[in-house]
């Protein structure tokens, strides 16, 4: 993101497991830029949630590849049209239950898929796994986003506006938001009970921990 958005980046650690016990940062992207260039500071926002844009694609792109039939019927089942719809009404109720049956119809079908012996099923399971349960935002990061949010909104209200005065408001742009957003909440749902079985078992492990007297 920060190459798209013309950022100077001045360092980069991808993996700092030794240091990060000191201060918590597994990993960073020290950047800078121009405050008065308005699509460099647009790249903040960006730059700030990149974690859940990138981790998401990932996670799309293995699932397509490692499991195109379960993809197929994932992507099959959601009805975009009545998610615009819904939105557009202001239904949050609405909007609510519906994407819950869609995530509870994503984990019947990751659960019950032919492929759940197969090697590619486990591949992909460790993967959106280890993807899932990082694809949280630091306290720089939002910081960061939020640095550039203000420009979003002014840059998506003026294109807006200029969408519906020459009548391009029925353009699919915001089909292909609704649809990213719900993938989002599928693995976001699919990270978090990951992440609750994860918490369990590290919480088991330490209670039958041979090393618990000696701390």
């Amino acid at each position: 993101m920060c190459l798209i958005f013309m950022h100077k980046i001045n360092s980069v650690k991808f993996f700092r497991p030794i240091e990060s016990k000191n201060d918590g940062i597994l990993g960073y992207v020290s950047h800078s830029y121009k405050k008065d260039n308005l699509y460099q500071s647009i790249g903040n926002f960006f730059i700030g949630i990149a974690p859940i844009i990138g981790g998401t694609i990932m996670i799309i792109l293995i699932f397509k590849i490692l499991l195109p039939d379960s993809y197929m019927k994932v992507t099959q089942n959601i009805d975009l049209k009545l998610y615009v719809s819904m939105i557009n009404n202001l239904n949050i109720n609405g909007f609510i239950h519906i994407i819950l049956g869609d995530i509870s119809n994503f984990i019947r079908i990751m659960l019950l898929t032919p492929s759940v012996y197969s090697l590619k099923y486990f591949i992909f399971m460790f993967l959106m796994y280890s993807i899932s349960t990082h694809m949280s935002l630091s306290s720089a990061d939002l910081k960061n986003s939020l640095n550039g949010l203000s420009f979003i909104v002014i840059v998506i209200f003026v294109i807006s506006s200029i969408a519906y005065l020459f009548g391009f408001d029925n353009l699919n742009i915001s089909s292909l938001i609704v649809k990213y957003n719900i993938f989002i909440s599928f693995f976001m749902a699919i990270g978090f009970i990951f992440s609750i079985v994860t918490l369990i078992i590290s919480y088991i492990l330490s209670l039958v921990s041979p090393f618990k007297n000696f701390s």
